[in-house]
């Protein structure tokens, strides 16, 4: 059915029945029993159509108001059917005021009832409730309009046919129509579309015209059933139908959209205020003939009306004002303060800083300091990691809770975000009892924190700039206390330091550094070395290393200890390092291809390069690739890859499906750690490589020889392959070979060579 309610179909049934009415009403001038069913069919049918669009639209809100409708066309038909009952069964002329006028006055109030709601609705109850009394103000301002203008004229006419009932219920229909109207330029443009709104707006002034002029004949008894005005009811149901029909078309989306509580208030306003003028003008007009009447006291009710409504105004105005005041210190609170620690946050803190720097640079006072203090927690992520965020977030109240006390009402502390807190130091009469400020804040920190999971040791680095010799404005303070920060960092953590200008002048180096490296990765400005590596017994080469070299344009050869450090940092060791894989392989395939002996590969694997989930993958694609077997390929690791797994389990994982692979696994710098033989134990690995400080000072040093005596002794226990780096001189050689070392590398055989002077050593040539 509701397919059959389109707008469209509704509207061409109107024109039809319309142009039906007024064709057929002079032929049934004498048959108003016929009339008034034909005026009746309508609503029957409206009351079904309705209640199916209602349940066809979307949202609660619209659903009810179009059953409410629907309901108020029930009662027009009831009211015609009682028409019908006095005309045909009881065979008596309706009098003035019948029965049915109790179903049309319900019919009325229904409708307004159903308006309110909908204007109502989305409202607040502070808004709904002045809406209320603007409502009544106006509907009382109309009856006194409707009885002074239409009623009081006609009085006694009303009077002789069915007493005051009469004279109420004729008053009821234009007051009702006037405030029917004065919802309709409330609600108009609302929650409705355009396409809804406009045939609502129509079919109800169809409505109140109608009312209007049945009032008006009633009251000077020319009404007769059939009349000119009858058909303008069947054209208001028809116009509402259609007003339904669209907006049951409505999208589901578009039924929760807010409205704005001021809507419609301009409207609201010239109908209240503007009816309560209309009543003041007529009582000033009352006064010259000194009869008040009900005029007067209905002034009184609708200014007692207005008085409530004022101060329920007041009222809200005042829990208006406290909740922006609320809101007010809520914006500000989010804006300056930190929503975890509570602590100012980076922009309260260099508003702060501002006004401190600003009264430094007045007040004339110079022996006293003022410093930034950058302090970041070390290791933080690892709690975040291990723990949850519950354990760290707890872990930065306990830190909050620390520096707050150290900082007392001296200096100020924020949260910058993070793991980084920053605190403004003022009244410091020197650096050293800066440094203790900071030394203090590390022991503050150092000591055992409890939190949930167990007990944690933290530590902290800080990095401290001094106005003004360290920048005169706050921006530049916390660049360079950020930079010294770097640099704590860079010695180990757990420390402060006092920046200097060289810091910012090896910061701008190193960017410049990562640019060029960046630059000459592109531009294939980076080769690959190759250093035999000779087996000590009988001088044959067995293998070699791959070694990086940077030639830069010019012929400038830049060292790897100066850009490898620097490629870790930035994270280029990844591509870097997998081109390393890539050429290194595919040289040594070329090199097994021409019959140049079963040659091992090695090649250092940065632990950067190791964290990567795919790392496996890639090493497998590339022997794939590159055709070279597994068993050619040699990757050398240091400790720092455990360090930077931050879970052995996960080392010793990977390290596992590498060595299923086939490759082999060397632990390059063995020795120089103190975990060297732990971890030794744990990775499984294949082969050894003494660290090059063992190495320099044998046999000489009786110390170190002990040492290297020891690595070759547990090698030998463990069936390890050793490979001596570094060897330079006859006496380092004869020492290693003859205390069982398998490999040596060095320049005492060979430096790091080029491709193509590696193949010339190969070849014999």
């Amino acid at each position: 059915m509701v397919r059959f309610l389109q707008p469209k179909h509704l509207i061409i049934c109107f024109a039809l029945y319309i142009s039906a009415e007024y064709a057929l009403f002079p032929f049934l001038s004498r048959h108003p029993d016929l009339i008034l069913a034909i005026e009746t069919l309508p609503y029957l049918f409206s009351v079904f159509a309705l209640q199916h669009l209602a349940r066809a639209c979307h949202g609660r809100y619209r659903r009810r108001f179009w059953m409410f409708i629907s309901w108020a066309s029930a009662c027009y038909a009831a009211a015609q059917l009682s028409w019908i009952t006095y005309d045909q069964l009881l065979n008596i002329k309706a009098p003035l005021v019948s029965f049915g006028d109790v179903f049309w006055n319900l019919q009325s109030a229904i409708y307004l009832f159903a308006l309110i709601y909908l204007i109502s609705n989305k409202r607040g109850s502070v808004q709904t409730f002045r809406l209320l009394f603007d409502t009544m103000i106006f509907v009382v301002s109309a009856a006194v309009m409707s009885w002074e203008f239409v009623l009081r004229p006609n009085l006694d006419y009303l009077l002789a046919g069915s007493g005051w009932w009469g004279v109420y219920t004729s008053a009821s229909y234009p007051v009702s129509d006037v405030a029917v109207l004065g919802c309709l330029f409330m609600m108009h443009g609302k929650a409705f579309p355009k396409a809804s709104v406009l045939p609502l707006f129509a079919g109800f002034c169809l409505y109140i015209v109608a009312d209007t002029v049945y009032l008006l004949q009633v009251a000077s008894n020319t009404y007769r059933i059939g009349n000119w005005s009858d058909p303008l009811y069947t054209g208001m149901i028809f116009t509402i139908m259609v007003a339904a029909s669209y907006s049951a078309r409505v999208a589901p989306e578009d039924i929760d959209k807010p409205v704005d509580p001021r809507y419609g208030s301009r409207t609201r306003y010239a109908l209240t205020y503007g009816s309560m003028v209309a009543l003041l003008i007529l009582m000033l007009r009352r006064l010259e003939s000194y009869n008040m009447g009900i005029v007067f006291y209905t002034s009184l009710t609708v200014v007692g009306l207005i008085i409530i409504r004022q101060v329920t105004i007041l009222l809200e105005n005042d829990r208006l004002m406290g909740r922006l005041q609320q809101m007010l210190e809520r914006t500000r609170t989010l804006a300056f303060y930190d929503q975890l620690s509570l602590l100012p946050n980076r922009r309260y803190f260099e508003m702060k800083a501002k006004e401190a720097l600003e009264q430094a640079e007045s007040s004339k006072a110079e022996h006293r300091m003022l410093a930034v203090l950058f302090i970041d927690l070390d290791r933080f992520k690892n709690v975040n990691d291990s723990y949850g965020h519950d354990a760290g977030d707890s872990l930065i109240h306990a830190v909050t809770e620390r520096l707050t006390k150290l900082a007392g009402e001296r200096h100020f502390v924020a949260r910058m975000g993070g793991d980084e807190f920053t605190m403004l130091c003022q009244e410091i009469g020197s650096e050293q009892e800066l440094q203790q400020l900071a030394q203090e804040i590390l022991a503050e920190i150092a000591k055992p924190i409890r939190l949930e999971p167990g007990e944690f040791c933290m530590s902290a680095s800080i990095g401290i700039a001094v106005y003004p010799r360290d920048g005169t404005t706050i921006a530049c303070l916390l660049k360079n206390a950020d930079t010294a920060l770097y640099k704590a960092k860079a010695l180990g953590k757990n420390r402060c330091v006092l920046y200097t200008e060289k810091f910012s002048q090896d910061l701008a180096a190193k960017l410049v550094l990562e640019n060029e490296l960046r630059r000459a990765f592109e531009q294939q400005e980076l080769m690959l070395y190759y250093q035999p590596q000779i087996e000590a017994a009988s001088g044959r080469l067995a293998g070699v290393e791959a070694l990086i070299r940077w030639r830069k344009q010019g012929d400038v050869m830049v060292s790897p200890a100066e850009f490898i450090p620097v490629a870790e940092e930035s994270g280029l060791i990844v591509p870097i390092g997998e081109w390393i894989l890539r050429t290194a392989c595919l040289q040594a395939k070329q090199w097994m291809d021409t019959g140049c002996g079963p040659l091992q590969m090695s090649v250092n694997v940065s632990p950067r390069q190791f964290i990567e989930a795919n790392f496996v993958d890639r090493v497998a694609s590339t022997l794939q690739q590159t055709g070279l077997p597994p068993e050619r390929l040699v990757l050398e690791i240091t400790e720092g890859i455990a360090i930077a797994m931050e879970d052995e389990q996960e080392t010793a994982e990977k390290l596992r499906e590498l060595k299923q692979l086939g490759v082999r696994i060397s632990m390059d710098d063995f020795g120089t750690g103190y975990s060297s033989l732990g971890y030794l134990r744990r990775f499984q690995v294949d082969e050894l490589k003494i660290a090059q400080t063992f190495i320099f000072e044998v046999p000489g040093d009786s110390e170190k020889a002990s040492i290297v005596q020891a690595i070759l002794a547990m090698a030998r226990t463990l069936k390890l392959k050793v490979i001596a780096e570094g060897v330079e001189t006859e006496e380092q050689y004869r020492f290693l070979r003859d205390e069982g070392c398998d490999w040596i590398q060095g320049y005492f055989f060979h430096k790091p060579m080029t491709s193509e002077e590696m193949s010339r050593l190969l070849t014999g040539n």
